[in-house]
């Protein structure tokens, strides 16, 4: 009876233990990320209980291109942001904001540049 019980036993640890190492292969810093981004990445996905596996990795360089960006901005703006993942178009208005909405709120507030440039070509 005792040897049913421990082969049993040996079997359910053997599951167990092959259960728990499932998933868990660590992923190496890619290609272009500095250390200090992905070790920072890497305790924000921890915190978030959210396990850093080979497609994740995958989907963020995917998302990266699409938002024409390099993964190491893309993996330091989720460190920012707290973002266990990372999306394009998360990003895309703001990367495609006009700088011509900031630039007329600085004339309005500051005065024309223009004017001064030319003010200062007249006198020299």
């Amino acid at each position: 009876m005792h040897k049913r019980c421990d082969a049993e036993l040996a079997r359910f640890k053997a599951k167990h233990e092959q259960a728990s190492r499932a998933g868990k292969a660590p992923v190496g810093t890619p290609d272009g990320v500095c250390e200090s981004v992905w070790s920072d990445f890497v305790a924000l996905r921890k915190a978030k209980k959210a396990k850093i596996t080979q497609t994740a990795l995958n989907g963020l360089e995917r998302e990266a291109r699409k938002a024409q960006i390099p993964l190491e901005d893309a993996l330091r703006i989720c460190c920012e942001r707290g973002w266990a993942g990372f999306k394009a178009d998360w990003i895309a208005s703001h990367l495609s904001q006009p700088k011509d909405k900031n630039l007329a709120a600085a004339r309005a507030i500051f005065g024309d540049e223009r004017r001064l440039n030319d003010e200062f070509k007249a006198l020299t």
